[in-house]
């Protein structure tokens, strides 16, 4: 029996499949967006890097509470929650 590997994910996948679904609504939606929908999009691209990922992780978490203890993202750099 033969064991497969992983297959190795970019460290922000999340970030850019998110990306991606939002630039999908945007081609096909915008014009059927509610202004504050349009507002969000506008202002999640805004947002530098690690505030995207954090904020993409962040809403994949299930049930409303977590321990700010548990966010562990080495990836996420300049927001507390990684190395350096």
């Amino acid at each position: 029996m033969t064991t497969e590997t992983p297959p190795q994910l970019h460290s922000h996948y999340y970030l850019h499949n998110f990306l991606k679904l939002c630039q999908a609504v945007e081609n096909q939606y915008l014009d059927i967006l509610a202004p504050d929908e349009r507002n969000f999009l506008r202002q999640f691209q805004s947002l530098d890097q690690p505030a995207q990922c954090l904020y993409v992780r962040l809403i994949s978490r299930v049930g409303p509470w977590f321990r700010v203890s548990k966010l562990a993202y080495p990836e996420i750099i300049g927001l507390g929650l990684g190395p350096g």
